[in-house]
């Protein structure tokens, strides 16, 4: 057993590595050949696992494209890995507008969505393209019509920004989660989508790992307008959450307490008058 860690351990994953690379390799010369290439390619397009969730007894068909080992592993966690998340969506008021910022796959969006009394309409953004056609095909898959999915990158202000893509889907061990190929796209602020498309939330989550900091600063507008009732944020360091904290202040909210909580997501609620 004791070969199975350190020096064994880089053994197992250069084998892995190497045994990964060649079937790569083996598979792009079949793919070429023009039978049984065309044969291998339709078959692959067809191997798409799709599974049935019941999270907190909300039935969620979920696809689960086989190159993507996170979004596996976020699934298979849908209802333990961050249920003070889901607590928080079960106590939205109905009639509710809910901004979902940094949806993914749509853990959030989804549930909310099918869930008894969720949310009227969800707008979801999220700047990877993969997480973006991920939820695309869920909604197609669990017949959901109430989720606008928006393919744009949130911020403290609009226009253009260039941000890293995630290639490493399979969160491999060792290599970088968010990879060196970058992409341009639109960038705006909520503020700035709320006076475009006259749409103005009643619940935003806000998990961007790393930016939000200024998607707040890019919603002051929207934080004094009394339609929205609470924030839930995902915060990684000290001097974000302070910061954050003030900003929500000066609007009107207070920080909702969390006893035995030890982790990065904070919810802020508005203070009645």
């Amino acid at each position: 057993m004791a070969w199975c860690g350190g020096g064994g351990t880089r053994v197992l994953e250069s084998l892995d590595r190497w045994g990964s690379r060649a079937a790569s390799a083996a598979l792009a010369a079949i793919g070429g050949w023009p039978l049984v290439g065309v044969r291998l390619h339709r078959l692959f397009a067809r191997l798409l696992p799709v599974r049935r969730f019941t999270v907190r007894g909300v039935a969620i068909s979920c696809a689960l494209p086989l190159h993507q080992v996170g979004t596996r592993l976020e699934a298979f966690a849908w209802a333990t890995r961050e249920p003070e998340v889901l607590d928080w969506i079960d106590g939205f008021a109905p009639d509710a507008v809910f901004f979902d910022i940094g949806a993914n796959f749509g853990t959030e969006t989804l549930y909310a969505a099918l869930k008894q009394g969720g949310p009227r309409r969800i707008c979801a953004f999220d700047a990877e393209f993969i997480g973006g056609y991920n939820l695309a095909l869920n909604l197609r898959l669990n017949r959901i019509a109430h989720v606008e999915n928006y393919a744009l990158a949130v911020g403290a202000r609009s226009g253009f920004i260039r941000v890293t893509e995630n290639l490493n889907y399979l969160h491999v061990a060792g290599l970088e989660k968010y990879a060196t190929s970058a992409k341009h796209m639109r960038l705006i602020s909520i503020d700035d989508f709320v006076a475009e498309t006259g749409t103005c939330p009643s619940y935003v989550k806000i998990d961007v790992d790393g930016p939000e900091r200024a998607i707040v600063e890019g919603m002051r507008q929207t934080l004094r307008d009394p339609t929205l009732s609470s924030v839930m944020i995902e915060i990684n360091d000290a001097a974000g959450h302070a910061a954050i904290t003030a900003m929500l202040g000066e609007a009107g909210f207070a920080e909702r307490p969390r006893p035995g909580r030890t982790n990065d997501n904070y919810v802020f609620d508005r203070v009645a008058a």
